[in-house]
């Protein structure tokens, strides 16, 4: 229904929680809150919801995953939790996961790499390159998993709140200090003493030093350093656009309001504490909470009125420290409509429809030594967009996988396909600070770059694109308001993670404004099409929620 069909009197007091942004964080946290008997409006900018967890048809036919494209990481307690298979959830496994071809075959064995979910088959292909590397990935694996599985308490639960100094929170205080303590007890007896300092060097070493520990063979180290995969990776039927559907669908099922096409302007604060948002077009909409599903610095410099900020030393001092964040990212996204499939000289293709195993999973294209991934780097922070582009090609085919369509028929006509290519590196800013513009022909130079390295592995495929959609870190910053062109809304840095993301005096997902939190990737655990920050901070709302009910009732609350 349209905004300005709804009487502004008839929504008036209408609401217990409103989020700013139809991402699938927010729409994550609106279906907890419904469940738990509140009633939520979504306001999402858009005329489509998911945030950069979207699909959308750019070309006639072809359907899009624009910003993201995996749903791998998502939590399975929030699938559970919102009965998401039941709202029409269907998703692909990636299997094989990635493959890496050379430009130039050694030799018919070591001529690509294509890694999957079996361990005798990966231990075949990487014999190919080297016997001793093929016999420690395994154990690799199984490393990388321990250090893996000794965090994963972590996904699903809240950081501790370090910042709470109100003297009736004196229980809170001591619960997030025992909780804090508690992680780090769990973590040391699930690795023992050994396992903490290789977790520690994992954290703080570069890829490169951790790989060179383990292997020797440089595509097989390119490989992990560009995919880092762990586990089974997965692909939604429809696009991601269809996730954020579906928990759209769950979240209307209970009660939830979404709008499209609904902006808002400002988060309505009296006396320091939130009352509700004003819409750009003046309507004014009243809640006793407002989570905001944006980025933290946008938050913090677009939707809070500059008087109020200036105005309580606190929230200066948050939004500064917000504000000198990194948000930095060399991170293009480049989506292209294709008419046939791809055909790679080292490994032909053989079938009828083209379809090889290859065309199912990541395809790592100019990732054949780590050199070549310095070398890309380097170029971005010399200010300039790298000359040998990093390239994940992802879904080919009318089905799914790097190319889509290969595994899901929804997305692309018969026979047709798209190919969503994830490349690096196009930085957003110089070293100095000072933000980097593209003119059209900066991009189109780019283009070029990333279709002439992809023809060097696959000749033709330039005559295969019947259309294409650049999104560059400013187009990604314009369209779907994420600060320097960042997916993760924020770097996923050591000092901006945990306790500490977007910082400690908001890391509760409660910010210092009395009934305003955040719920999207600035929170932790950050980034990534995950659902964990929209559910926690959910959970957490819905405990203070609980909390100032009872207080109106003249009841005695500790937490």
């Amino acid at each position: 229904m349209a905004v300005s069909a709804i009487a502004s009197t008839a929504i008036k007091k209408a609401y217990d929680i409103i989020i700013v942004g139809g991402g699938h964080n927010g729409l994550v946290s609106a279906s907890y809150l419904a469940r738990n008997g509140l009633r939520v409006l979504v306001c999402e900018k858009r005329w489509i919801i998911g945030g950069a967890a979207c699909t959308e048809e750019i070309i006639n036919d072809f359907k899009f995953s624009r910003a993201s494209y995996l749903m791998s990481l998502f939590r399975p307690i929030i699938i559970n939790d919102l009965e998401l298979k039941k709202h029409g959830l269907k998703y692909y496994f990636r299997d094989p996961s990635s493959y890496t071809p050379l430009k130039q075959p050694i030799s018919r064995e070591k001529r690509s790499l294509l890694l999957s979910q079996n361990d005798e088959f990966n231990a075949k292909q990487i014999a190919n390159f080297s016997h001793a590397d093929a016999q420690n990935y395994q154990k690799y694996e199984h490393w990388l998993q321990k250090m893996s599985d000794s965090i994963q308490v972590l996904l699903d639960t809240s950081p501790p709140d370090l910042q709470t100094t109100n003297k009736q929170f004196t229980y809170r205080r001591i619960k997030s200090w025992t909780q804090l303590l508690t992680v780090y007890k769990n973590m040391l007896k699930h690795l023992k003493l050994s396992g903490s300092l290789d977790f520690y060097q994992l954290l703080t070493g570069s890829v490169s030093k951790v790989l060179d520990r383990w292997f020797e063979c440089e595509i097989l180290k390119a490989t992990l350093a560009t995919d880092g995969l762990i586990g089974a990776w997965c692909y939604v039927e429809g696009g991601m656009g269809a996730l954020s559907e579906c928990i759209a669908s769950s979240a209307r099922s209970s009660g939830v309001e979404i709008r499209m096409n609904c902006p808002v302007k400002e988060v309505n604060i009296k006396n320091s504490k939130v009352t509700g948002v004003i819409l750009e077009n003046g309507e004014e909409i009243e809640s006793n909470f407002v989570a905001s599903n944006a980025t933290a610095f946008s938050t913090f410099n677009h939707l809070i009125s500059p008087n109020i900020i200036e105005n309580n030393d606190e929230l200066r001092e948050l939004k500064r420290y917000i504000t000198s964040g990194d948000y930095t990212s060399g991170t293009t996204k480049i989506n292209l409509a294709l008419k046939g499939i791809p055909n790679f000289t080292v490994d032909p293709n053989t079938t009828s429809s083209g379809i090889m195993p290859h065309h199912q999973c990541t395809i790592h294209l100019n990732t054949e030594t780590m050199g070549s991934l310095q070398g890309a780097y380097i170029d971005a922070l010399n200010g300039k967009p790298s000359q040998q582009p990093m390239i994940e090609m992802v879904g080919i085919s009318e089905q799914i996988p790097v190319i889509p369509s290969v595994l899901d028929h929804t997305l692309a006509p018969n026979n047709c396909h798209v190919a969503l290519l994830f490349t690096q590196y196009t930085p957003y800013r110089l070293l100095n600070g000072q933000k980097i513009v593209m003119s059209e022909k900066d991009k189109n130079d780019y283009y070029r770059t990333i279709i002439n390295s992809i023809e060097q592995y696959a000749p033709g495929f330039e005559k295969l694109i019947v259309g294409k959609d650049m999104l560059f870190p400013q187009d990604l910053e314009k369209e779907f308001s994420l600060e320097g062109g960042n997916i993760f809304h924020g770097a996923l840095s050591l000092d901006q993670l945990y306790a500490f993301r977007p910082s400690s005096s908001c890391s509760s997902y409660r910010t210092p404004i009395d009934g305003l939190y955040l719920c999207g990737s600035s929170t932790h655990p950050g980034g990534g099409v995950t659902g964990a920050p929209g559910r926690l901070a959910a959970l957490t709302m819905i405990q203070d929620w609980k909390r100032k009910k009872l207080f109106k009732k003249g009841k005695k609350q500790l937490f």
